[in-house]
């Protein structure tokens, strides 16, 4: 390592700080934050990943396919449940 790389980690960079919402469009409501806006999608691609992924569940099922419910059920005649 050079002599100034062992430094990097003891140098304080300045943190930068999102401005509040200005008195004036208080009206507007709450004004969403960086951290905020992450956090939403977050959560909205998880839920839009699990959607997707019942989905192609339920489109990817065999309704012949055998299940031990199906044990529970008996057909009279006319083959309905």
């Amino acid at each position: 390592m050079g002599a100034d790389g062992g430094l990097r980690h003891v140098v304080h960079k300045r943190v930068h700080l999102e401005r509040h919402q200005p008195k004036a469009r208080k009206k507007l409501g709450y004004l969403e934050k960086h951290k905020d806006y992450v956090k939403r999608a977050k959560d909205f691609h998880k839920k839009e990943a699990t959607i997707k992924k019942l989905h192609r569940k339920a489109y990817f099922k065999n309704e012949d396919e055998f299940s031990m419910t199906m044990t529970q059920y008996s057909t009279n005649k006319e083959g309905k449940t």
